[in-house]
């Protein structure tokens, strides 16, 4: 199941509960509360920041 092989956070038993309990406890209240949920999971780089950009252009935070 788990084929990453740098990084040993979430191998554990305890560590793969809490990983759990923060997808089906917390992330539901951060998605709550924000403005906007990019999923990154489905979508690659190129997408998440044009995205992003369109994001900034439409709240006029920033001149592209």
């Amino acid at each position: 199941m788990n084929k990453r092989k740098t990084n040993p956070y979430g191998k554990h038993p305890e560590e793969r509960k809490a990983i759990i309990e923060s997808f089906t406890h917390v992330l539901p209240k951060l998605r709550a509360g924000a403005d906007v949920v990019i999923d990154t999971s489905k979508v690659g780089i190129s997408e998440t920041a044009d995205r992003l950009k369109s994001l900034m252009i439409l709240a006029h935070q920033v001149r592209i």
